[in-house]
């Protein structure tokens, strides 16, 4: 008998011992981390892997506990997790970064508390699984993530610093033009002369309007001002903006509104540039005494407008890519045809913005094409005529302070609101505005933004702080949030430049 019972004891033990060879040589052999401690935090069981990673042998560790083993910061986090898993009895995952000596490892560590038999806590147990690789990975992911928005940040700046370098010389030469054609003695040929300077000062302008809005696009700070919108008035100005080129290619236009419901929900300036830079593509690649046709109609609850050539056309294998950014087809066409390959990428952005399509569609080359937008109906509202102050045939002499930094703008702004009847005191930078607002009386400041040695905005604060009086923005800055902080400061009216001299004397009139 006694054998017996000793036989099943040895028996016993020796399957206890198997399994317990089993079961360490599951946790040897996998890559993580694994790990028994008791109430006390001391080591009761642990594998290889967690030998390896702490520099001893596993025996060595038993009976120890974080303190003996680790560095002391290292030991007390692990001892609050312990802690954290004994008194709400469940388990937590954390990720945690870990220096041992040179070597800066990731671990993704799952600890949760152990129970006996009746459920009481008696324990902690632990896995930590190595992330280092997928953390570089990340890493390396969100530096080049950032480099990327830092480099097209630096870019857009670019642009916008590049479009207020060229807008600022525009502005003189635009109000030069526009002071010569108010001569009523101005000869015939020379009129024409500054109508081409003056229609090519305009081109250029909306060129760098088009890099702007490149740069809105990208940032999606396009904001819409939308109203109710007659299609056909959009389309009827588009064709008046176009109308010189229209006339020296010898174009025939075609206009079919057959549209009966033909108002939309839309930002009335940005659908005119959708149309005009539709139109002027039409225009450009049509020969001389091509045909363009103009046609709307209804499609369910939505209007459809197609802007059709009989121009060069569209090759099948670049039509796909046709609104993509800089996108001209062949090189060759650039070269012929000039132009930056910005104008449909941005119509495309501004239609998609109306929640509305624009395509296009070609039979090939030389064969025209077409290009379609289609956008939601609204109902057409009658709106009463606006109310116009009432603005006195002869302009009331004012006082102006004028603050420019660019010389040749300066002058020529001097020698047009002198003309135009008002006393005009110049500064170039901040301190001398300021020492004028301080010593003189004005009735309006016209200032631009980017001065030497401060901000416009600076000018107009110190101002609105003394006398109240309105002010005129001037800059070649003109995105949203220039015009936000221009009226934030106190301007009443921010113009881009270059500037249209008939707005700046329209808003003279309306402020003063």
């Amino acid at each position: 008998m006694e054998d017996s019972v000793k036989d099943n004891f040895e028996i016993t033990l020796a399957k206890l011992r198997k399994i317990e060879f089993q079961q360490k040589a599951i946790l040897d052999n996998i890559p993580d981390i694994a790990w028994l401690k008791d109430l006390q935090g001391k080591f009761i069981a642990v594998n290889e892997p967690f030998a390896k990673a702490c520099g001893y042998k596993a025996e060595e560790i038993i009976g120890k506990t974080d303190l003996d083993i680790w560095p002391k910061d290292l030991a007390e986090n692990y001892q609050k997790d312990d802690q954290h898993v004994m008194l709400t009895g469940g388990p937590i995952i954390v990720e945690e970064e870990i220096f041992t000596g040179d070597r800066r490892v990731w671990h993704e560590t799952f600890k949760i508390p152990v129970r006996d038999d009746k459920g009481r806590i008696i324990g902690t147990t632990g896995f930590a699984r190595d992330i280092t690789e997928r953390k570089r990975t990340e890493e390396t992911i969100l530096n080049a993530k950032t480099e990327a928005e830092t480099a097209n940040r630096a870019k857009d700046d670019f642009i916008a610093v590049l479009s207020h370098e060229l807008r600022t010389p525009l502005t003189p030469v635009l109000a030069t033009v526009s002071a010569l054609q108010e001569q009523d003695d101005l000869s015939v040929p020379l009129r024409s002369d500054m109508e081409l300077i003056r229609r090519n000062v305009e081109m250029e302008k909306a060129l760098i309007d088009d890099l702007l809005d490149v740069t809105r696009i990208s940032r999606g700070k396009i904001v819409l001002r939308q109203e109710t919108v007659d299609v056909h008035d959009c389309l009827r100005t588009a064709l008046e903006i176009c109308g010189a080129e229209i006339t020296s290619k010898r174009l025939e236009i075609q206009s079919e509104f057959h549209a009966e419901q033909h108002h939309v929900w839309a930002d009335p300036a940005r659908l005119r540039q959708v149309f005009w830079n539709l139109l002027k593509n039409a225009v450009k690649f049509t020969p001389a005494g091509g045909r363009i046709t103009l046609r709307t109609q209804n499609v369910g609850d939505r209007v459809q407008i197609e802007i059709s050539d009989t121009g060069i056309g569209i090759e099948r294998e670049v039509l796909p890519r046709i609104f993509n950014l800089f996108e001209q087809g062949e090189q060759t066409r650039t070269r012929k045809f000039g132009g930056l390959g910005l104008g449909l990428h941005i119509a495309r952005a501004v239609v998609e913005l109306h929640q509305g399509r624009l395509t296009a569609f070609s039979e090939g080359k030389n064969k025209g094409a077409t290009f379609t937008v289609e956008l939601a109906t609204v109902p057409s509202q009658e709106k009463a005529a606006p109310h116009t102050p009432a603005v006195e045939s002869q302009e009331r002499p004012l006082r102006i302070l004028l603050v420019e930094d660019h010389l040749d703008t300066l002058q020529v702004l001097t020698k047009l609101l002198t003309k135009w009847g008002h006393t005009v005191a110049t500064a170039e930078n901040v301190r001398t505005a300021q020492e004028l607002a301080d010593g003189q009386e004005f009735d309006l400041l016209i200032s631009d933004l980017g001065l030497p040695d401060g901000s416009g905005l600076d000018v107009m604060r110190h101002i609105k702080e003394r006398t109240g009086i309105p002010g005129i923005a001037l800059s070649g800055f003109g995105t949203e949030e220039d015009i936000r902080q221009s009226r934030a400061a106190g301007f009443a009216e921010h113009l881009v430049k270059p500037v249209n001299i008939a707005t700046l004397r329209a808003a003279i009139r309306v402020l003063v």
